[in-house]
């Protein structure tokens, strides 16, 4: 009967293990049933952040693998990388330079400065070309913020400006959402989900289009 739970005290706790997906897939090879690599990749691209919105007391990260270089690491994959579509021509460096510089001419606090800088890193391990020669990017929110908090997330209580950051490389596209402002308001917080509508700006205007 849960009705006798109603008024229990308690504490609701969130654990997350996080490695480098390369990690996962070299690791995986040596277990006795293999997970297909595209299954772990597909997991990755389905990777969430804790919102607001969740009851979460605490929030733990088990890291095993946390290196303080391994952000430059994941930035400089990146690098060269093309995404020919009707939305970007240039790559994937030059399009996060433009936005850097966008953000930096314009005003934009520190953290959307810094998200300018990080929003797109996990692009270079989701992208996919179709038949027509265009450049896909499925997932790669949930992947930029799974790689941001490998890199930056060590063992431990997981603290409030990483996962303020993880959420917002996760949620950078919010202006392209089809959830409702109220569901991601709550979610993200009011002051969040305005800074995102803010960076949007700057991500449309750090592009070359077709």
């Amino acid at each position: 009967n849960l009705t006798s739970f109603v008024n229990l005290s308690c504490c609701v706790e969130c654990h997350i293990v996080v490695a480098p997906i390369d990690k996962c897939i070299e690791h995986q090879q040596l277990r006795d049933r293999v997970v297909p690599t595209y299954a772990i990749r597909r997991q990755a691209t389905g990777f969430q952040v804790p919102g607001y919105d969740e009851p979460y007391n605490k929030i733990y990260v088990y890291n095993s693998y946390y290196n303080p270089t391994y952000l430059s690491t994941i930035q400089a994959a990146n690098v060269n990388v093309p995404q020919l579509s009707k939305w970007h021509q240039e790559t994937v460096d030059k399009h996060t330079a433009m936005v850097e510089q966008y953000a930096r001419e314009h005003g934009f606090s520190e953290k959307l400065q810094k998200l300018a800088t990080l929003h797109d890193i996990g692009k270079h391990f989701t992208v996919t070309v179709d038949e027509e020669g265009e450049h896909h990017f499925y997932g790669h929110e949930g992947v930029g913020a799974y790689l941001y908090l490998c890199a930056e997330a060590p063992t431990g209580e997981l603290d409030e400006a990483t996962r303020e950051m993880a959420l917002m490389i996760q949620y950078h596209s919010l202006a392209y959402s089809q959830n409702s402002k109220e569901a991601m308001m709550a979610r993200l917080g009011a002051e969040m989900y305005q800074d995102l509508m803010q960076f949007s700006e700057a991500d449309t205007k750090g592009a070359v289009r077709r």
